[in-house]
């Protein structure tokens, strides 16, 4: 009798470090998440010509980077006085409910 072949499994690339998940923007609410966003900044007075490249930025590192490379923009520039203290906790409180892992 002849001896049976033995099968070979193919090798993959798993790796568990590509398998992470990490807290991303909810992009099923973006549409939310913008217009919450806009009425802080503009409720809590923050200047006209800051308001859009702040919000977009956010919106860019939350949904691509992440929710900490966002909260870590938005405290920057809490840092750098663009934003008052006030609207960097409602952002960051904004920001974890807006939070789904991906």
């Amino acid at each position: 009798m002849q001896k049976r072949k033995q099968f070979k499994r193919p090798e993959t690339n798993y790796s568990p470090e590509s398998n992470r998940r990490f807290q991303m923007l909810n992009i099923r609410k973006l549409n939310g998440f913008r217009y919450d966003l806009k009425e802080i900044l503009h409720n809590l007075k923050m200047e006209e010509k800051h308001i859009p490249n702040f919000m977009a930025t956010v919106v860019t590192k939350a949904s691509r980077d992440s929710i900490n490379a966002a909260k870590d923009y938005v405290c920057e520039k809490c840092d750098e006085g663009i934003i008052s203290k006030d609207i960097e906790r409602y952002t960051l409180d904004l920001l974890d409910r807006y939070t789904k892992y991906r």
